[in-house]
């Protein structure tokens, strides 16, 4: 063996050391809960020989009021599962908090899935607007988990509003591209599982308003645009609460 393979075995033996740990990191990951695999691209999956179904679409290009998708969601539990290939971790599955019979998983990419048996009769419930009975409004951490409840009363108003025209126009551009400044309304399935956002609200010039439409961007060079109706007298004080 030459002089220089010699000197030079060291390094290559610490190359390969550390390539070996690499990838005993790199595919180890987090083996929290059960090896699952997807079956039919994203849209199914298999763990611990149950077969689940997506049932929500993550995709959507329906917004409501300042550019906010219309998903429906659930919160996510206990990470119960995981997808992986070639020692790539894909997604992280977890149980969906208020589930208490284990039909449905959440991965970390939103993505809802119910058991095979149901997935059909769950993709057409939360497909239907009247599945979402309960309106909620989120404070400034914009988390729907730790919104407030309104009565029936106050969803009927706000549902009635947002069928109106704008009463205001709002070109002021540090407020349209304030999006801190808004509060999403969540809509909530009866059983308090899923939910989707289904009106905004913006607080100007201290009042709050309903979003109606808005035409607006971070790049302010675009046309910026924010219109809605101002909510009752009778009702500021207790929206306006939502921003304090």
């Amino acid at each position: 063996m030459s002089r220089i393979m010699i000197k030079a075995l060291p390094v290559v033996m610490l190359v390969a050391v550390m390539a070996a740990i690499g990838i005993f990191l790199f595919s180890r990951g987090n083996d929290n809960g059960e090896k699952a695999k997807y079956t039919n691209g994203v849209s199914e999956l298999e763990m611990g020989g149950t077969k689940y179904a997506m049932i929500n679409d993550v995709t959507t290009e329906v917004y409501i009021g300042s550019q906010v998708r219309v998903i429906v969601g659930a919160e996510r539990g206990e990470q119960v599962g995981m997808v992986r290939s070639m020692g790539i971790t894909l997604a992280k599955l977890f149980r969906v908090v208020g589930d208490e019979d284990g039909r449905y998983l959440v991965d970390s990419n939103g993505r809802l899935y119910a058991k095979s048996n149901i997935a059909d009769a769950e993709r057409t419930r939360l497909a239907t607007d009247a599945s979402f009975s309960k309106l909620r409004v989120v404070g400034a951490e914009h988390d729907p988990q730790k919104s407030t409840e309104l009565t029936a009363e106050e969803a009927t108003m706000l549902l009635a509003l947002a069928k109106e025209t704008a009463d205001t126009t709002v070109t002021d551009k540090n407020v349209v591209t304030d999006y801190s400044n808004r509060r999403e309304v969540f809509a909530f399935t009866e059983d308090g599982i899923f939910h989707k956002v289904v009106l905004e609200l913006f607080l100007y010039k201290n009042e709050v308003y309903l979003t109606i439409d808005f035409a607006g961007d971070k790049n302010t060079l675009k046309e910026q645009k924010l219109t809605g109706v101002k909510l009752p007298e009778e009702t500021q004080e207790r929206f306006s609460a939502f921003w304090r």
